[in-house]
């Protein structure tokens, strides 16, 4: 008997989710899913490291070099407060937005204010550095966002509200791809104040700088990310644009994206090519806003304007890819994810949805090895581990595929489709006891899972346990009765048990609920074949031979020939 239950399923916006895949944007979770048939799973928190900091600690080491930023006007009144942190040169750090308008900018440690200036600043990241004279202060620890995985915990010190030095705590909630980089969504809550203070990882180094960057919801708080912060000096000489900045029009964007007014978006969009034609976000944002509408020629000409104008767009090359993929031009799609990886070698998207279009294309070992490559940047990235482990069970390794399914229960335990694959695997590994065990732990998740009672009834009946396999086809036939393979493989027992009248019923049922079961067939004409009904016997291969020309041919040299 044939694998029943063996089935093909190409896997966090996820997305992937995706979705991720990059599940950094609602947009893209949904072309994920419309292109890569993603199955759905929850977007799991990252498990905690055993050797990660306590919040305690976190704080002790990172608030020393957080402090307060006073913004004056030219009456010495203070006319905003918000927070900075100390860089390992001893400058502070802090968002653009805080000086604006100041007169005069102080920075306040240790109950001691010291004077600031600006040295670097840069309106269109909302980033300046401080150069503050006289203080001396415990310096930050720079961390590193490329090593920052959704659901990684985080902590935002800074002054909410004027209450100087307060923690509070969150995870990575998704990441918003912007030209040269991206912003750092987190659920760690931003109150007024906290602008320009610290974001730190569970390592207490610093990551980012919380900015207001979107002004609606619960929940969407942006920061942005260090390497920013280390930039500046390179970027000295942006200019803020006199209408609306980057910033301003990439915050209206995301706000509709969030309401998911997709039209509004797209008319946001529109008027900010106008204002800013050769901004590559202006363009990007209005690829997304076109693609989430359904509008691929226009989202694909919005993409190739934004890599035209930026060909390091790594994102824009990814969502290309995607547009392409869902136009059926495989190979454009190609080439653009391919452009994606080379201007981020770490886009584990890219990675994965190449993946997925060698897997369509019968490239078996391309498509393994880029699936390797995404969950080597991400382990925790469920669609490429998933996708993987298809392409090792359909390339003969059991074992291999074992693995890789297990990494799925790793990040979600409860995914009983998981579970059901690694099930098919060990079977297929020759360990009956370890299969039977996983679709049973498929079907404690999803009672209703039709398919795991068809396996598992299979490999009770591999297992030679007869009243076992008798008892979960009844099961798998109450969850779905439509379920022609449910009756093929209880025909397949009967005949077996040489119980052929019910076995040649069973195998009519499978044929009345789909007349083209090519197994059914074979297995009704072996039984005529055995009662010598050669009419019956021709009829069935006739039926056969236009379904399953492989399985007909065997069947014609076995009853016929």
């Amino acid at each position: 008997m044939p694998n029943i239950g063996s089935i093909f399923v190409s896997s966090c916006s996820c997305v992937c989710y995706h979705p991720e895949p990059q599940t950094r944007r609602t947009v893209v979770e949904h072309l994920y899913r419309s292109l890569l048939f993603l199955f759905l799973c929850s977007i799991l928190a990252t498990p905690a490291r055993l050797d990660a900091k306590s919040a305690s600690e976190v704080y002790e080491q990172a608030s020393k070099s957080v402090v307060v930023v006073n913004n004056y006007d030219e009456k010495g009144k203070r006319q905003q407060l918000a927070s900075g942190v100390v860089m390992p040169n001893g400058e502070v750090a802090t968002n653009n937005h805080v000086i604006e308008k100041a007169a005069r900018l102080t920075v306040l440690y240790n109950g001691k204010e010291f004077a600031a200036k600006p040295l670097h600043s840069d309106p269109e990241r909302d980033i300046c550095v401080l150069e503050v004279s006289g203080m001396n202060s415990p310096k930050a620890v720079i961390g590193n966002t490329k090593m920052l995985k959704v659901g990684a915990r985080v902590y935002a010190i800074g002054s909410p509200r004027g209450l100087e030095l307060t923690l509070s705590d969150g995870i990575v909630s998704g990441f918003r791809e912007v030209e040269g980089g991206h912003y750092i969504q987190t659920t760690a809550p931003i109150s007024s104040g906290s602008s320009g203070g610290g974001l730190f990882d569970e390592d207490g180094q610093l990551i980012g700088l919380p900015t207001f960057f979107l002004t609606e919801g619960q929940q969407l708080n942006f920061a942005v990310p260090v390497e920013w912060v280390l930039e500046a000096p390179k970027r000295k000489n942006v200019i803020a644009l006199k209408t609306h900045n980057r910033s301003a029009w990439l915050n209206k964007a995301v706000i509709l994206e969030q309401k998911k007014d997709w039209l509004g978006m797209l008319r946001e969009c529109q008027q900010w090519v106008k204002a800013q034609p050769k901004c590559g976000d202006a363009w990007y944002c209005t690829g997304l806003a076109y693609s989430r509408i359904g509008d691929l020629p226009n989202a694909i000409d919005a993409f190739e304007k934004t890599v035209v104008i930026n060909p390091n767009y790594s994102a824009a090359w990814c969502d290309l890819g995607i547009a392409y993929g869902l136009s059926n031009m495989k190979p454009d799609a190609i080439d653009a994810y391919n452009q994606a990886i080379r201007s981020d070698k770490n886009n584990s998207a890219a990675w994965h949805n190449l993946g997925i279009l060698y897997q369509k294309n019968g490239e078996s070992n391309a498509s393994t090895q880029s699936f390797r490559q995404a969950v080597r940047i991400n382990p925790n990235y469920i669609s490429a581990w998933f996708n993987l482990g298809v392409n090792l069970k359909d390339g003969g390794n059991p074992s291999g595929a074992i693995e890789a399914f297990m990494q799925v229960v790793r990040l979600n335990r409860n995914n009983a489709f998981a579970w059901y694959n690694i099930g098919v695997a060990y079977r297929e590994s020759g360990n009956s006891g370890k299969s039977i065990e996983a679709f049973q732990q498929a079907l404690r998740i999803n009672p209703h899972y039709d398919a795991s009672w068809v396996n598992l009834a299979y490999t009770y009946g591999l297992a030679g346990q007869k009243n076992e396999e008798f008892r979960t086809y009844a099961m798998a036939i109450r969850a779905n009765p439509a379920n022609a393979d449910a009756w093929v493989g209880l025909g397949v027992a009967y005949s077996r048990n040489r119980q052929m009248d019910k076995a040649v019923d069973a195998y009519n049922q499978a044929l009345s609920i789909n007349p083209n079961n090519a197994q059914a067939l074979f297995n009704l004409g072996r039984h005529y074949a055995s009662t010598n009904n050669q009419e019956t016997v021709k009829n069935l291969y006739v039926r056969l031979k236009d379904i399953d020309a492989l399985l007909a041919k065997s069947y014609l040299e076995k009853y016929i020939l």
